[in-house]
């Protein structure tokens, strides 16, 4: 069993897609919004002077948050030149699903699904990009990969067998397989 520790660049990479994630799913003003962004970029550009590719990588996720499609595509595409990490390659490929270029989104996933077969946040997104892309074909399977891989249900799959729609759209609109953390509770951990 690999037990090194994971890289402080990593920890804080996670803690700040995490951030983004809670904030864009919190019913909060726009002017708020955009404060928290600033301040996100700001913690952005300091992971940058531990890991400049992690750092780029948040910096494309939220400039998909914020729509700027071309910001987007430059910062993950110069943080993937630097490094390959599937980390980055999905953050990418998750910034493409949100900000709605589907066809993107799942030629990317798929390509990191080719290489790690058992990435479960990858699975995720392939699951939500056939679902949002109606491939119903492909939702099928990507969905029975990821029960058989986590031993559940995914949460569109569950949601379409309980037709309940509010349900499969909650699940789209999420990050990620994880939790999300109320934006209060975030912003009082990190002191913002």
């Amino acid at each position: 069993m690999n037990t090194q520790p994971v890289p402080a660049y990593a920890v804080i990479h996670d803690q700040l897609i995490g951030i983004l994630n809670t904030l864009v799913n919190q019913d909060v003003d726009e002017v708020s919004k955009a404060r928290e962004f600033q301040k996100l970029e700001a913690l952005a550009a300091d992971l940058k002077n531990i890991s400049q590719a992690h750092g780029l990588s948040v910096m494309g996720s939220i400039a998909a948050a914020r729509k700027n499609i071309p910001a987007m595509r430059e910062y993950h595409r110069r943080a993937i030149r630097m490094e390959k990490d599937i980390v980055l390659r999905t953050n990418y490929a998750t910034s493409l699903y949100v900000t709605g270029l589907l066809d993107e989104a799942y030629d990317a996933a798929l390509a990191i699904h080719s290489d790690h077969k058992d990435d479960v946040e990858v699975l995720d997104l392939l699951v939500k990009v056939a679902w949002a892309m109606e491939q119903y074909g492909l939702f099928d399977e990507y969905a029975d990969l990821f029960e058989k891989l986590t031993g559940r249900q995914h949460d569109i799959a569950r949601a379409e067998d309980e037709s309940d729609v509010r349900l499969a759209e909650e699940a789209l609109a999420s990050p990620g397989p994880q939790d999300s953390i109320p934006w209060e509770k975030v912003k009082e951990e990190l002191g913002l």
